[in-house]
């Protein structure tokens, strides 16, 4: 989806993943589940889609090992500034990472790699629903 198309009444999921066999099945499925999805390979890709994009963004799910300026937690954090509320999954071999960053891995579960598609969809709406709360 092009990081210009107007937010419609679908809601929408950035996935950040360089890993192209492993984005684009599930962009598939996400679509097939009714999201619109915004892809990303790189962080730096990530941020200029959340800075232009007129989505109103329901997720994000991240790869943990993401190339570009930010890492993985990075990134979590600029989101969380960029758009307060939003909901940041990170997914992938975290374990290492996440103890060198423990408290910004506290915000949100993690997720295994490779996605389990149910359970992602399963992660985001009951996240979603909890901010929704929260409103």
């Amino acid at each position: 989806m092009p990081a210009d198309v107007e937010a419609g009444a679908r809601p929408a999921v950035l996935l950040v993943d360089g890993d192209v066999l492993v984005r684009h099945p599930i962009a598939a499925y996400l679509r097939d589940c009714g999201y619109d999805v915004v892809e990303a390979a790189t962080s730096d890709e990530a941020r200029r889609l959340v800075e232009q994009a007129k989505v109103d963004l329901e997720a994000v799910l991240c790869d943990a090992g993401i190339q570009g300026s930010l890492n993985a937690f990075e990134l979590r954090r600029w989101l969380g500034q960029a758009r307060p509320g939003l909901t940041v999954l990170l997914a992938g071999n975290v374990a290492a990472s996440a103890q060198a960053a423990a408290s910004l891995c506290e915000a949100e579960p993690l997720l295994g790699r490779p996605y389990d598609p149910q359970a992602l969809l399963a992660r985001i709406s009951q996240l979603s629903a909890r901010r929704d709360r929260r409103r």
